[in-house]
Formats: C-alpha cells, sequence, structure tokens
C-alpha cells in the first residue's frame, strides 16, 4: 500500500467499521444514553419534589405549633377577665382574649387552606397549670393585678417570638396575615408599630 495513498479500505471491507458515519455512537449506544439522562432527570425531579415537601411540612407544623400555643395563650389570657380588679388591665384582658380568639382564627384558615388538619389535641401542647395555679395563690394573696400583668406580659412576649419563628416559613401571603397578628401583639403590649411613609 502506497502512504501517500488514501486507506479506502471500508469500502472494499465494511465489516471491519459497524458504527455510524463519521465515527458516532451506535444506535444502541444513543439509547442507553437516552435512558440513562432520563434517569438523571427523574432522580433530579424527586430530589427537588422531596426538599419542596419537606419545606412545605416544615412551615405547616410550624402553624400547627403556633395553633396550639394560640390555643393556650386564649385560656390563659382570659383567666384575667374575671379575676383581675385593676379596670385597665381588666380592659386589656378582654381586648387581648378577643384578639387572640381573632388571631387563632386566621391561623386555622391558614392550616385550612393548606388541607392541613391539626390533630384533635394539639390545643393541649402546651397546656399547664402553671399560670392557674399562679393567678389562684395571687388571688389568695390579694395579689392578683399584679400576678396577672407579669402572666400577660411574659405570654404576649413569649408569642410575639413564636410568631416571628413561623414569619420567614410561610409564602408571601401567609407572612401578611402572621404580620399582623405580631402587629396585634405589639399593640396589646402597649408597643407602638413602626409606621411606612410613602
Amino acid at each position: 500500500m502506497n502512504p501517500q495513498q488514501p486507506d479506502f479500505d471500508f469500502i472494499m471491507n465494511p465489516q471491519k467499521h459497524k458504527g455510524a458515519v463519521g465515527g458516532g455512537p451506535s444506535k444502541k449506544q444513543r439509547i442507553m444514553i437516552f435512558i440513562g439522562l432520563v434517569v438523571i432527570i427523574l432522580a433530579i425531579t424527586i430530589i427537588i419534589g422531596s426538599i419542596i415537601s419537606a419545606s412545605a411540612n416544615k412551615s405547616s407544623n410550624a402553624l400547627v405549633d403556633l395553633g396550639a400555643y394560640q390555643a393556650e395563650l386564649k385560656r390563659v389570657i382570659a383567666l384575667g377577665n374575671d379575676s383581675v380588679r385593676d379596670s385597665k388591665l381588666h380592659n386589656n384582658s378582654l381586648t387581648a382574649s378577643y384578639t387572640l380568639e381573632s388571631d387563632y382564627q386566621t391561623t386555622m384558615s391558614l392550616l385550612k387552606a393548606r388541607g392541613v388538619n391539626p390533630p384533635k389535641d394539639f390545643a393541649t401542647k402546651y397546656k399547664g397549670s402553671s399560670s392557674d395555679q399562679a393567678i389562684e395563690n395571687a388571688k389568695n394573696a390579694n395579689n392578683v393585678d399584679a400576678v396577672y400583668q407579669q402572666i400577660y406580659t411574659e405570654k404576649l412576649t413569649n408569642y410575639k417570638t413564636k410568631l416571628s419563628e413561623v414569619y420567614s416559613l410561610l409564602k408571601p401571603y401567609e407572612q401578611a396575615q402572621i404580620k399582623q397578628q405580631s402587629d396585634h401583639a405589639k399593640i396589646l403590649l402597649g408597643e407602638t408599630l413602626a409606621t411606612t411613609t410613602n
């Protein structure tokens, strides 16, 4: 064979070159590549779906926890409705009771919109008797107003903190509802709200 002449053996002997023209992958190899890509895309889709689902579950659980806290907070704040003697504190207690009931209903609406049904006993998660006992002891010691004011402030401050923890986990329209509840807590605590100017 002359080194200056091109090698045209593939024309005379086609058994030696079994692939696609130009040396590309055979049909079998293309099918395997396609199946591999489909598997990779499917795996990525499942991973992304799991991440989204985990995030949604975390925020739903946070809302259920908030509802449980609100249920106990309503009960504890209502203890002052009949116990306190100071008229301003009594009015604060009544206002807080109605406001917290409204906030609780808003939280339940958010859960319903997500299709989440809290467990039947979720409202007892934070139930305790320490506040009840403290108010009962304060009644006997004729010191109920001061003790109730302390409980009122502590519980509402904790509520405000819980709202801020839940806020970042939610969707924007849910965040607006939680922001409103946070504003309610601030007002009930006698704090001033930041105003925005346009």
